[in-house]
């Protein structure tokens, strides 16, 4: 695998792939990620995945000459296909036009029916590549291209928790209240982020996500019971 190095500073190094947005190259950085923590670990403060980047954050300074050297040598001869540890999360999502800022009008955008915007959006099954803007926000790849959106002008000041959106050629939730400026189409009544938690999330880079369609009945059944079975397949 290529990979280039770039020092930030006294304690931050910068690993990069070629530049394309795939599952191949994901798939490289998260088993990258998970070699490099179980040899550096005693150094380490944090890890940061994006679609081709890797960042290590260190607790002290570090001779970097002798990291890059003890990173390509944990990982000479590693050939990934595809990491191991994959899980598949299905969400429940409800697209009420109440939730659905921008359904309608994505909708005539689209020239077609909300509910074939529903369908097409709860047909894919997405790959959560990295967390990112919030913490717990999830950029999700696999989007089907009739809904490719671009964000909007003017972002709103705020954004509902638990709310579904689509930004670009990607999808993803809102973790928490924000701004925001992706297209609102719906929200799930499911804590996806607990800080109080360990780990605060239960997703990670390289799981994937199905969503679908519930009722706001089955909404508010949810939001109060507190009580639902995420995982799909592990």
């Amino acid at each position: 695998m290529k990979i280039d190095y770039k020092i930030i500073g006294r304690r931050t190094l910068f690993l990069s792939w070629p530049s394309e947005i795939n599952t191949l190259i994901n798939d490289q950085i998260i088993v990258a990620e998970q070699i490099i923590r179980t040899n550096l670990n005693f150094l380490l403060e944090d890890t940061v995945i994006s679609y081709y980047d890797l960042t290590l954050y260190f607790g002290e300074d570090v001779d970097f000459k002798e990291i890059i050297a003890s990173i390509e040598e944990c990982l000479v001869g590693i050939k990934v296909q595809e990491h191991s540890n994959k899980k598949i999360w299905k969400i429940p999502v409800c697209y009420d036009l109440e939730f659905g800022w921008d359904l309608e009008a994505l909708a005539l955008q689209k020239k077609c029916t909300i509910e074939e915007l529903i369908a097409y959006h709860t047909s894919p099954l997405y790959r959560l590549y990295f967390m990112g803007f919030l913490p717990g926000f999830m950029y999700l790849g696999g989007l089907d291209s009739r809904l490719i959106t671009p964000r909007k002008t003017s972002p709103r000041i705020r954004v509902d928790k638990g709310s579904v959106a689509i930004g670009g050629n990607q999808t993803g939730i809102y973790p928490q209240n924000s701004p925001g400026g992706w297209q609102i189409i719906g929200k799930t009544p499911i804590d996806l982020f607990n800080p109080n938690d360990n780990p605060p999330t239960p997703f990670q880079p390289g799981d994937a996500l199905k969503f679908y369609a519930i009722t706001r009945e089955e909404f508010e059944s949810i939001r109060l019971n507190k009580s639902f079975n995420l995982l799909l397949h592990a």
